[in-house]
């Protein structure tokens, strides 16, 4: 074997093992990245679940005419609106910020309105803007009044 075929062997298997080294590298980054994404991902939609259940757990309170543990409630707000600041999509912080922001200076329309949004911003997220549920469905589902939904969306896009 002469030198030039030596040598060629010699890049030929270097660059080989380059390669290969380099793919385990890239995969194992791929798959650190995945499970950062899926902790992510675990994460957010704790929080997302459970901001819905405190409101559901408010409103449960309310319909059974019990007094609400404002301490407890303001302390889970404040865990959730941390895990929303490093959690959740900047869709679902600013919407957020509405929401609590319409509680204390705005009518209970306003908040409601307010909150529907809340919660779509939380399900376009979850399913990557895959939901073909509407502001309507979503005030229906909180009201449990079908015509009181569509009045409240009138009454708001008229402003």
């Amino acid at each position: 074997m002469s030198t030039v075929e030596i040598v060629i062997t010699l890049v030929i298997t270097i660059l080989t093992a380059s390669c290969g080294i380099l793919g385990v590298m890239l995969q194992r980054k791929t798959e650190r990245i995945k499970i950062v994404e899926t902790q992510l991902s675990e994460r957010k939609s704790k929080a997302y679940a459970d901001l819905a259940g405190l409101f559901y757990g408010i409103l449960k309170t309310i319909k059974q005419k019990k007094a609400i543990d404002e301490t407890e409630t303001q302390n889970l707000l404040y865990h959730l609106k941390k895990e929303i600041l490093i959690y959740g999509s900047d869709d679902v912080f600013r919407r957020l910020n509405n929401w609590l922001c319409s509680t204390g200076t705005e009518n209970a329309n306003t908040q409601m309105i307010n909150f529907m949004e809340l919660l779509l911003s939380l399900r376009r997220d979850i399913y990557n803007n895959h939901t073909s549920i509407t502001k309507e469905e979503v005030l229906t589902h909180i009201m449990q009044n079908e015509d009181e939904a569509k009045s409240l969306l009138k009454v708001w896009s008229e402003k």
